[in-house]
């Protein structure tokens, strides 16, 4: 696990990732850390709901940007952890994923019963990469962006950001094309409805809408009544991902509605 600090990539030479000192191209080693459960935002164990689109045009996704609201915090505290971010994978999801993300409740990074910003990498081996979280408000609108920022010899390079928000960049060297764009809502530790947000989130990835995810109040608040990995629904959408000049549409994305 992997604070990266401002001025710093994630760089990869030979398929493992160091930190890269961008200003003196000084090299870091990192160690291996094997992460739990609700530790980072990563592969699906979490996965409540989530939409999605591959890109098989050929060409690189140049841009992946999702803005949406901060909605009002959950009701209830229970310790939960929620993510909401807009991510982009290889072709085999299951390695990697770089994300800009928002959370509420803690996680390896920080956090706690408010909602936060960072840019994350994760890989599947178990390493994770990520920025200092910033605090946001209820309100606030967020556009998570990541930015194909260069490609050489079959690798590519990326950044991850939160436009307008200073200490959300994450650049990631020297990677596999990136190329499973998702729209995903993860969570751990939820024992009521009211643990999640009372309210819409509407997220729109350039400029089409992508998902709507819809929290509604139950009419028990047991576990076995409004479970945390399932009760979810999905129904077709456009979305629009930017690939080399181009704008891909497919209807391989959602509206999640809490049952």
């Amino acid at each position: 696990m992997h604070r990266v600090e401002a001025g710093h990539a994630v760089h990869f030479v030979e398929g493992k990732p160091r930190l890269k000192n961008l200003a003196t191209s000084a090299m870091i080693e990192v160690p291996e850390y094997k992460i739990q459960p609700g530790d980072v935002p990563g592969f699906g164990s979490g996965w409540i709901a989530d939409a999605f689109w591959t890109n098989n045009s050929g060409n690189p996704v140049r841009s992946f940007r999702t803005s949406w609201s901060v909605p009002p915090a959950p009701t209830t505290n229970s310790g939960q952890t929620i993510f909401l971010f807009n991510g982009i994978d290889p072709a085999d999801p299951s390695q990697a994923i770089l994300q800009p993300v928002l959370q509420w409740g803690p996680s390896h990074a920080g956090g706690g019963p408010f909602w936060t910003v960072a840019s994350w990498y994760v890989l599947g081996n178990g390493q994770a990469f990520f920025t200092t979280p910033v605090p946001v408000n209820p309100g606030d609108v967020l556009v998570g962006a990541m930015t194909l920022t260069g490609q050489s010899n079959g690798l590519f390079s990326y950044q991850s950001e939160f436009q307008g928000i200073a200490g959300t960049e994450l650049p990631v060297q020297n990677v596999a094309e990136l190329v499973w764009c998702n729209e995903t809502l993860e969570a751990y530790s939820i024992t009521a409805c009211s643990d999640y947000p009372a309210t819409d989130v509407t997220v729109k990835a350039s400029g089409s809408l992508v998902a709507k995810v819809r929290s509604r109040p139950c009419a028990s608040t047991s576990t076995s009544s409004c479970p945390s990995a399932r009760g979810w629904q999905a129904t077709a959408l456009p979305v629009a991902i930017a690939t080399n000049k181009l704008l891909r549409q497919s209807a391989k994305s959602a509206t999640f509605v809490w049952r």
